[in-house]
């Protein structure tokens, strides 16, 4: 399910699919404790380009300005309040 469309610093246009559990724990068993390495997996899991997924390759060839932005947007998907 969608949760929101941005755009990048570059001009691309991107959609954040909503965050469950499955995207969590597949990034947590992938990033063996690495923060970097779980943004990434977050990245590839939850960020659509052009009606697909990007790939580790894709996101490792961004421009770190969109990387920056990217992690920031995970970065407070991962902080968002918790409502019982």
């Amino acid at each position: 399910m969608e949760f929101i469309k941005i755009t990048l610093p570059s001009g691309i246009k991107a959609t954040v699919m909503e965050a469950k559990g499955k995207h969590y724990f597949f990034a947590v068993s992938k990033s063996q404790g690495d923060l970097g390495e779980l943004i990434k997996y977050l990245i590839n899991q939850l960020i659509v380009v052009e009606d697909k997924n990007l790939s580790i390759k894709e996101i490792e060839e961004m421009d770190l300005s969109d990387i920056s932005y990217l992690s920031e947007v995970i970065g407070v998907m991962l902080q968002k309040p918790i409502i019982l």
